[in-house]
């Protein structure tokens, strides 16, 4: 069971509490494997797992006899071990359940924006209708004649010139009572798909790389993190990173959009590059500042602009720009880093764990913003199912190296 989870090599007689985080999380797997439960009830399992020991644990998941229930962002690992996902909306707080695993999932969702789109086409499209009707009835009633020859016996016009209006001001109502129901409750516009738009077109940097690493170190005190390591980027480049936690693919992000200085090398960027960052924490959020003020972060961009970027895309409500940062949940903070993200109009990406703490619309819809996007990216991420989408080069970080990947 330490085997299959890669944490065998540690001595038999180590003090629990001298273990890392990750340590912790393993051993406390393997405690609850060897229990042989009748019901799992795991949250979050993969966090902390490099990829062989998530292939294990999806072995384990498979062949247990008993009942799982888990909680997971882990798209290849919900795919290869569960048969049903219940999806908890973010905004209505409702669970719906869906059969099969995320591939069958992921299908049943793409079929209920179809029809959304659909929905909202056509009510728009009735909206329209009425509001025409609405128009073309006010202006029959401000000519209303009799329908009929009355001579002029004035009586007699304004007993029929009575009934036509009857008549015109209850077709009115219908039309009016219509409009209003619909616009009590409207079908919400869908989210304009996410996508980058580079404030110029980096194949202007044909013939030039990017962004070049040359013999870069690090450490922390006596612990040397990265040694000599070199990178050249091109304008279209496509670069994964993967590997252990603590094993310096952050600290190397860091070094490249020059928060963090290297020991010794150097990191050039070209002159027309422009860096788009994405820090696995959010420590570029200010924790006081309101959602719509931490998108604009000192930009020219009017608030009204702001606001509406921010509900076109989907990404928050109305009743949610006003609040401050401190409020967010993780998953909020990371949506308002992707925000900023977009409107900062880099030509260069640079992600460190994309995909954490999204929850699945999002993380597709981002993905599909990344696929669209024509600059370069450089991304660190545990996360095998982006690492299948994502195409380009993978190159591994262990022992203070970065190598090609197996």
């Amino acid at each position: 069971m330490l085997a299959g989870l890669r944490i065998d090599h540690l001595p038999r007689d180590r003090d629990v509490r001298s273990l890392s985080g990750g340590e912790r999380a393993r051993l406390q797997l393997a405690l609850l494997l060897l229990s042989a439960p009748d019901a799992l009830l795991l949250d979050e399992p993969t966090n902390h797992l490099d990829v062989d020991s998530m292939t294990w644990l999806e072995g384990c998941v498979r062949d247990q006899h008993g009942a799982v229930l888990m909680v997971s962002h882990d798209r290849a690992f919900l795919n290869a071990t569960v048969t049903s996902i219940i999806e908890i909306d973010e905004f209505s707080h409702r669970a719906k359940q869906y059969t099969g695993s995320y591939d069958d999932y992921l299908r049943a969702k793409t079929r209920e924006r179809q029809r959304w789109e659909q929905e909202y086409a056509a009510q728009q499209d009735e909206i329209k209708d009425l509001r025409i009707a609405i128009h073309d009835e006010i202006r029959a009633m401000s000519q209303t004649k009799p329908t009929k020859k009355v001579g002029n016996d004035k009586f007699a016009k304004a007993f029929f010139k009575g009934r036509t209006e009857v008549h015109l001001t209850r077709k009115l109502d219908n039309v009016k009572e219509r409009l209003a129901r619909i616009e009590a409750d409207p079908i919400p516009r869908p989210p304009r798909p996410l996508m980058f738009r580079p404030d110029f077109d980096p194949r202007a940097l044909r013939g030039q790389f990017a962004i070049t690493v040359s013999g870069v170190s690090k450490g922390y005190g006596p612990r040397r993190v990265i040694e000599d390591v070199s990178l050249s980027v091109a304008p279209d480049a496509r670069i994964a990173i993967v590997g252990p936690n603590g094993s310096g693919k952050s600290t190397l992000l860091r070094m490249i959009v020059g928060i963090e200085a290297p020991d010794s090398g150097e990191v050039h960027i070209s002159p027309q590059v422009q860096l788009g960052y994405l820090d696995q924490f959010g420590a570029d959020l200010d924790d006081s500042q309101t959602v719509v003020d931490a998108y604009i972060d000192g930009s020219d961009l009017p608030e009204q602009a702001a606001i509406s970027d921010l509900l076109v895309s989907g990404l928050f409500r109305y009743d949610e720009v006003r609040r401050t940062v401190g409020m967010l949940s993780g998953g909020q903070r990371r949506k308002l880093q992707i925000a900023k993200l977009i409107r900062q109009q880099a030509n260069v990406l640079i992600l460190d764990e994309p995909t954490n703490t999204l929850s699945f619309d999002v993380l597709e819809a981002f993905e599909d913003a990344l696929r669209g996007f024509t600059g370069a990216i450089i991304a660190a991420t545990h996360d095998r199912r982006f690492l299948e989408g994502f195409g380009g080069t993978v190159l591994t970080m262990g022992n203070r190296q970065l190598n090609a990947a197996r």
